[in-house]
């Protein structure tokens, strides 16, 4: 079962990157050892070619498992599994983009994670925020259910606090209201 964190970003996959599949807590088939690891969230883009390869966490406290060296050691752990799994399973996607997803890490954190791989893009602090408000925006553009509860929250959260949709644009959209960004507080 997804959580709040794969639903975020299995909405930013389908939203923002237009993912025609997303899947969340794939593991490698065969089981054995191999098939304990999982990837938290893959979306595919037939359009484009691409496979998004993520992985998240939502610790808050900068630190995101017992200390520095742990967290930089699980982190290229599960980079390194997870190139692994694509150039097995995913080689027909030629663009694949291998995303780590933290809303905050230390600065010193940041520098030892971003020496992994060139390859890893790491969504954390202001630019994991820009994404959230990117997301948000799409949601209130993409009023349709696409089978996660993330955008309709976010929606109905800003209704309940009290912001203005404006008027209704014709097929059951709603124009989004110039004030989006204040839900988030």
């Amino acid at each position: 079962m997804p959580d709040a964190r794969e639903y975020s970003v299995e909405a930013h996959l389908r939203l923002v990157e237009a993912c025609d599949v997303v899947d969340y807590n794939v593991r490698a088939p065969g089981g054995g050892l191999e098939g304990l690891r999982e990837i938290d969230v893959i979306g595919l883009n037939f359009a484009t070619d691409s496979a998004f390869i993520c992985e998240m966490v939502t610790h808050t406290s900068g630190t995101l498992y017992r200390n520095h060296n742990t967290t930089v050691q699980r982190v290229t752990d599960k980079h390194t599994w997870a190139r692994r799994y694509a150039e097995s399973r995913l080689a027909r996607f030629p663009n694949q983009q291998f995303q780590f997803w933290a809303p905050y890490v230390t600065p010193k954190l940041a520098d030892s994670l971003q020496r992994i791989d060139p390859s890893l893009t790491l969504v954390i602090n202001e630019d994991y925020r820009s994404r959230v408000e990117v997301l948000m925006a799409a949601a209130w553009d993409h009023p349709e259910d696409i089978g996660n509860p993330f955008p309709g929250r976010f929606r109905l959260s800003s209704i309940s606090a009290g912001r203005k949709i404006a008027g209704d644009l014709g097929h059951g959209r709603k124009e989004r209201p110039d004030d989006w960004r204040r839900a988030l507080v």
